[in-house]
């Protein structure tokens, strides 16, 4: 036995030396092929608008885009561009202000930072994809499936260097399922309460992380750890706080430094519509749930104690501590996101006018949601046999990735809500076929082939078509510098692929105390055009589809109203035409 120890633990290392390195080289690949050197306007919505916020964070302002709420995100940013000043400022003497100012003004400057940032979180993505799916399923060949099949993620690849939250909420989603998964075999009241805290930090992330709470309750209830569990848990914390003080401490220590630095400017306090008395319901509610549980317990009354139990309460409040250790790193700003996540839940915020499971022209008959759909079949599969065999496993998986499948689907339907969905699926889509033994392993191999070919099919496109929007924006610029007058601005269609017009929509509309942006292009939107009224810029020429159509002077239907236009000659371009308004 003695001797093939050493043997043993070489092929675990070799193996695992392939797994992780197979499954960095195929995110790589992927995130190579991407517009990475594009210009930020490319994917300007969401990033600009998330690193404008970030910024503003930074430059102790407040941020006002909290539809998801996204907050990490933007505090994560906030810490970066705060360190980036600090090497500005030996280097090159910059104060704090103008280095904040002036990224604002000049977002290619931040594509650095941000993509750096993107790119980190789906390499990372897929390293835990492979690392825990290993752990769980306990083979490398089924961890490095679940790396390489990250990459089929729908929308994963143009995510890939986007600092859209899909991505981190899809690896928080991935974490938090890992924990609760485990928590349930191992009915281990620690890991399903580092679930718990991963679902209320990733609900910061994304709103759409609260569909996890579903395989939470399951697994509290179905697998609930013994009597004991309490003590166990302070045993194990204290152990770990023997071990790791110097670590833990300095953590909190950190996180009390950045927490300060980033809420007392912005002091005094604003109001924030009511996030104060969510947080304080939420807190007097976790209370009243842990006082009647105490009461049910004395009383030894059975159905009491299943509707109050003591364990429910430490989930309820380690969700509750995953939301507020973000909510309380920038508090004011934090409140106002409780705020903007109520509204969402009850229909209003981002959800206002939006009808339900509209699904937005989704086709799950083409690439990539054909692809994504067989994992998810599979999952379902093998959460039907889970329950006869009952095995939790592949039923705690499943019943995340159906749940988070229903929010995708129940606002608009966008391709990359598909991507958590489509992840969470992937470890109880591998259960089963791990379960049919060299068969399943073959099995596997097409299906991961099946699910991942297509994403290499399409390595290019979003290259080509950043390459093709950048080609429209340069004729568009070729033939309207030579037009531009001191006092005036030209009107682009809006969405147009311009700097200043996607600035506009996507920074200017969504941040508060900018510094003066020099508008030479303002988008085709009513509220553009206040602006334009506002600041004295005459709009004086026109650029878009409709200037194409327009052969003699005559009426163009613009959003800003009908504008009488003639075409501009020699400025006819194979995508761009000029016409010239009143």
């Amino acid at each position: 036995m003695t001797e093939s120890t050493p043997l043993a633990w070489g092929r675990e290392h070799a193996q695992a030396i392939v797994a992780i390195g197979v499954t960095l080289v195929v995110a790589a690949t992927i995130v190579l092929a991407q517009p990475i050197t594009s210009p930020w306007w490319i994917y300007g919505d969401a990033d600009a608008t998330y690193t404008a916020s970030g910024l503003q964070i930074a430059g102790n302002r407040h941020t006002r885009y909290l539809d998801h709420p996204g907050l990490p995100i933007q505090q994560g940013l906030a810490i970066a561009f705060d360190a980036e000043w600090l090497v500005a400022r030996a280097v090159e003497g910059t104060s704090h202000r103008a280095f904040v100012n002036d990224r604002l003004l000049h977002l290619d400057r931040t594509r650095g930072t941000y993509r750096t940032l993107a790119i980190a979180l789906f390499l990372l993505g897929a390293l835990l994809a492979c690392v825990l799916v290993r752990r769980l399923l306990d083979s490398w060949l089924w961890g490095l499936a679940a790396g390489v099949l990250w990459i089929a993620a729908p929308d994963g690849a143009r995510d890939s260097i986007q600092i859209r939250p899909e991505t981190l909420l899809t690896l928080l989603c991935l974490v938090a399922m890992y924990y609760v998964s485990r928590g349930a075999r191992e009915r281990s009241a620690r890991l399903l309460g580092l679930g718990a805290f991963t679902i209320g930090f990733a609900a910061i992330v994304k709103l759409h992380a609260v569909a996890l709470l579903a395989p939470l309750a399951l697994a509290a209830l179905v697998a609930r750890p013994g009597s004991g569990w309490g003590a166990e848990l302070v045993a194990r914390t204290r152990d770990l706080l023997r071990r790791r003080r110097v670590l833990v401490g300095s953590l909190a220590v950190a996180w009390v430094a950045l927490a300060l630095r980033y809420t007392l400017p912005h002091r005094p306090f604003e109001p924030s519509r009511g996030g104060p008395l969510i947080a304080l319901g939420l807190v007097v509610l976790l209370g009243a749930h842990a006082a009647a549980s105490f009461s049910a317990s004395r009383l030894r009354r059975p159905l009491a104690a299943r509707l109050f139990d003591p364990f429910h309460t430490f989930l309820f409040a380690s969700v509750l501590l995953g939301v507020l250790v973000t909510v309380a790193f920038v508090a004011d700003d934090g409140l106002r996101g409780l705020s903007s996540m109520r509204a969402t839940l009850t229909g209003g915020g981002v959800n206002t006018g939006i009808e339900p499971f509209t699904l937005n022209g989704v086709d799950f008959g083409a690439f990539p949601l054909q692809q994504a759909l067989v994992i998810f079949v599979i999952a379902g599969v093998a959460a039907a046999i889970g329950i006869w065999r009952r095995d939790l496993f592949p039923v705690l998986w499943f019943t995340g990735a159906a749940v988070l499948a229903v929010l995708a689907s129940a606002r608009l339907g966008v391709l990359r809500y598909y991507a958590p969905p489509f992840v969470v699926a992937v470890p109880a889509a591998l259960w089963l076929l791990q379960r049919l033994g060299r068969a399943g392993a073959g099995l596997g191999i097409l299906m991961v082939a099946y699910v991942c070919l297509p994403q290499f099919q399409h390595l290019h496109s979003n290259a080509q078509d950043a390459r093709l929007n950048e080609g429209w924006n340069e004729q568009a610029l070729v033939v309207t510098r030579p037009l531009l007058r001191p006092g005036e601005a030209i009107l682009v269609a809006d969405g147009w692929p311009n700097a200043d017009g996607r600035y506009f929509s996507i920074v200017q509309l969504f941040t508060t105390d900018l510094p003066a942006y020099p508008y030479r292009y303002l988008p085709d939107t009513p509220m553009a055009a206040v602006y334009a009224k506002e600041h004295g810029l005459a709009l004086r020429y026109y650029v878009g589809p409709l200037a194409k159509s327009l052969l003699r002077p005559g009426t163009v239907q613009l959003q800003i109203g009908p504008r009488h236009a003639r075409p501009v000659p020699g400025t006819t371009q194979p995508n761009v035409a000029v016409v010239r308004l009143g």
